[in-house]
């Protein structure tokens, strides 16, 4: 008889739980086996609660299940092997929900005019008795419920009330908004978080940051927003949709908010440490990532003791536009979570732009009676010279993605490609819009493509700093002149044709650029090489993208 596989695969790594709202998003590193496909058992409780391929899962137990989950997870071969258990990891069951004041389909003020509305409109107190209502979803080119935006303007404006009987029971609001293009939300006229749009000022104008289609239309995003924002009474979601560009064929809005009490959890994240730093466009705001027992929820920015932003548990930087003038502000960041233990930073003062003066004076002989010249003082007048687009976004590039991985040092320069296929970005397959579908003809599919391109820089030192935006869906390794200078959600260590990427990347992220600094001494005068290298999570990833942008600051 044929011998039989007996191997296990390896241990799943990394296993992580992280509870918002009313689910426990688990996720972990990919396990390896000989057979080069292997599904995981996820465990709560010492019990199986579901069998997948993928590398993370969300779980719903039971409302009100407030004691201690315990997760774990093994990985199973096609001849069911299995392999060991990374040690469980416990969190406190999700938040008892109270009641859900906005569902899903509810009825909307909104304003589709085109008009800048400013900041107003986002207050409680605001008077929205002239804007039109309708039923969500609202929007325009899809299977919006109410049709709007007959102008197709790139920003339209949502508002809705509702009533909270006793603010004080609420720990956490979870919101789950959908959005096509990007959205700012905002709770009693506090920013709850925005999601595809740029950091800084937003206005009537300010476009998303990049196209979303598909199926992301349909796709619930988070923003928890801590219990302390709510009062008794009247409280108002706002919210601000921004089309990808003017005159967006597509846009939609509809969201559901939940209030939530205690999860019997009482012990608060640690403290942050905050900088803020006075820049050309408001206050750039930096902290070091809190920790939990769970999981920090989110973070509360406050400016002058007045909350005026919530940013993701993921976020340790946010610009500030603040004020127009460019007093000194007192700063503190508050971390939360699920439970409603907070914790504050030290609160940090931001200095006011430095100034400098340039005092001229006239020097004459000591033989002759001087004739004094008064100082003159010119303010500034410099500008921050704006940063140079070196390769934009959806470039030409070379690729390759086959069973075989290429051969020789593929990344460096004077490498020959010649044989590769070209295509403009986004390259990729699965999803929309696309510049280049690479080819899936190989079987089973690789998981690593391969990607080139070549800039010319005259003078590498007549800038300051150099930045890569990159758009991966999967893990990527970037590399300059064959020197890797950056990767992202990809392991530690040497990178193979056979390494997974560490996470599957949620779909509303399969387009929001990464940012990776690069060295100017990666660069050298005349044509340099820039290598992308991009690895699925899972053999049978429905999608996979990659796009990449290179900017220069003087």
């Amino acid at each position: 008889f044929c011998p039989e596989d007996s191997t296990p695969p390896s241990t799943p790594t990394a296993l992580t739980a992280k509870v918002s709202g009313a689910t426990v998003a688990l996720s972990w590193g990919a396990s390896s086996d000989d057979s080069g496909s292997v599904a995981y058992d996820i465990y709560r409780n010492d019990r199986i609660i579901a069998t997948q391929y993928g590398t993370s899962f969300t779980d719903t137990p039971e409302n009100g299940a407030t004691g201690r989950l315990r997760y774990t997870v093994r990985a199973a071969d096609i001849r069911g092997n299995r392999s060991a258990s990374p040690a469980p990891v416990a969190v406190n069951g999700p938040s008892l929900q109270i009641e859900t004041p906005i569902e899903f389909g509810a009825t909307w003020r909104y304003l589709d005019t085109g008009s800048d509305q400013g900041t107003a409109w986002r207050a409680t107190a605001f008077d929205d008795a002239s804007w039109p209502s309708g039923p969500a979803v609202l929007g325009w080119g899809g299977t919006q419920t109410t049709t709007i935006g007959a102008t197709r303007p790139t920003t339209t404006y949502f508002r809705r009330s509702f009533t909270v009987a006793n603010a004080g029971e609420v720990k956490l609001l979870d919101l789950q908004g959908k959005f096509t293009q990007g959205a700012v939300v905002y709770v009693n006229g506090v920013e709850a978080g925005r999601w595809n749009m740029p950091a800084g000022a937003i206005s009537a104008s300010t476009v998303a940051s990049a196209y979303v289609g598909g199926a992301e239309d349909n796709v619930a995003k988070p923003f928890a927003v801590p219990g302390s924002l709510l009062v008794d009474g009247t409280n108002t979601v706002a919210v601000e949709v921004h089309g990808w560009r003017a005159q967006s064929g597509k846009v939609l809005f509809d969201l559901q908010a939940t209030t939530r009490g205690g999860n019997g959890d009482d012990a608060a994240p640690t403290a942050p440490t905050l900088t803020a730093t006075q820049g050309p466009s408001g206050v750039d705001l930096a902290w070091t990532p809190s920790t939990d027992d769970d999981a920090v929820a989110g973070y509360v920015l406050s400016r002058d003791g007045s909350p005026f932003a919530i940013v993701g548990s993921g976020a340790t930087t946010f610009l500030d536009p603040g004020p127009a003038d460019a007093a000194p502000r007192s700063y503190v960041v508050t971390a939360f979570d699920a439970g409603g233990n907070r914790t504050d930073s030290a609160p940090t003062a931001s200095a006011p732009p430095t100034t400098t003066t340039t005092t001229t004076t006239t020097t004459v002989p000591a033989t002759t009676t001087p004739t004094t010249t008064p100082p003159t003082t010119s303010p500034p007048t410099t500008t921050p010279a704006a940063p140079t687009v070196l390769v934009p976004f959806a470039s030409t590039w070379r690729w390759w993605y086959q069973a075989a991985a290429p051969a020789g040092a593929w990344s460096a320069e004077g490498y020959d490609d010649a044989s590769w296929a070209r295509g403009p970005g986004e390259l990729g397959f699965g999803d929309t819009p696309k510049g280049t579908v690479i080819s899936t003809e190989p079987a089973p599919r690789p998981l690593t493509s391969y990607y080139r391109a070549t800039v010319t820089i005259a003078d590498p030192a007549a800038f300051s700093a150099y930045a890569l935006s990159l758009i991966r869906n999967g893990g990527a390794a970037v590399y300059v002149n064959g020197v890797e200078i950056g990767r992202d959600n990809l392991p530690a260590g040497p990178l193979t044709p056979s390494t997974y990427a560490t996470a599957a990347i949620p779909a509303g992220q399969r387009r929001v650029p990464v940012a990776l600094s690069v060295p100017a001494s990666a660069f050298h005068a005349g044509v340099n090489t820039i290598a992308v290298e991009l690895h699925l999570n899972y053999r049978s990833q429905p999608t996979a993208g990659f796009d990449l942008q290179l900017t220069a600051t003087p």
